[in-house]
């Protein structure tokens, strides 16, 4: 049975972000999915789920709007055969949030099924643009954290943040979250890196379970993040010293 699809759409990106795995070539494609009969034909011959959980991936789709919006569009024919409910979502970088969030408030997207990669402070040295993307500063960045706020349903999206060398500074980590506390974002999660070889390193180690500890601590104290993951990190937060291991969950 299918429960999730993810559909790549497009590699097109605005940022060239230190950790990501697409190349340069790819985040300047125009090429974009187009095969969709096809598609629909693969997904009527398909056991499906009640509730189909399609991730709409990417470079950075909400520099395209309107594809979002015709990608949902074909898919959802299926329902007209099968029994069963598509859940669109995707991962964006934040920096065109604002059709991101009219896409949620239309009810094209699924604020369950979508989330901001945002890597609050740390993104001055993460976040490189690339000839798609103005100048940005640092800013620019809280400010997509209060747009999302702003919105009684957007706010509920889920945020995510990179486990990088970066923003493991302390001083990095607790004015990010603590911003994103003050402006009211409810869904946030930290996520690492596959392959990241900084994992290794021993002084990233030690800074990682310090991290942890602050985590578990502002849980108790701000009581604002949905931090129910951290009950069994904190309980094997020695798990970033095994160099054998690597995930993304």
């Amino acid at each position: 049975m299918l429960k999730r699809l993810n559909l790549h759409l497009s590699y097109l990106c605005n940022l060239s972000c230190s950790y990501c795995f697409l190349t340069d070539e790819q985040r300047h494609s125009d090429a974009t999915f187009c095969k969709w009969d096809s598609l629909l034909h693969m997904l009527g011959q398909l056991d499906l789920a009640d509730d189909l959980i399609v991730n709409l991936a990417s470079g950075e789709l909400s520099l395209r709007p309107k594809l979002i919006a015709e990608a949902c569009k074909w898919l959802k024919k299926i329902e007209r055969n099968k029994e069963t409910h598509l859940h669109f979502g995707l991962y964006t970088n934040g920096t065109n949030i604002d059709s991101i969030i009219e896409l949620i408030e239309d009810g094209i997207l699924d604020v369950n099924e979508t989330s901001l990669s945002w890597d609050g402070l740390a993104s001055r040295w993460t976040r490189n643009k690339n000839y798609y993307c103005p100048p940005l500063i640092e800013s620019d960045y809280m400010k997509i954290i209060d747009k999302i706020s702003a919105s009684p349903i957007a706010r509920n999206m889920n945020v995510r943040t990179a486990i990088t060398r970066e923003f493991l500074e302390r001083d990095v980590y607790i004015e990010s979250l603590e911003y994103l506390a003050h402006a009211g974002v409810k869904n946030w999660e930290y996520y690492f890196i596959m392959d990241n070889d900084d994992y290794r390193d021993p002084e990233i180690q030690d800074k990682f379970e310090v991290f942890i500890d602050y985590l578990y601590k502002i849980r108790v104290d701000l009581s604002v993040f949905n931090l129910d993951h951290i009950e069994s990190h904190y309980a094997k937060k020695s798990a970033i010293r095994d160099k054998s291991w690597c995930s993304n969950k």
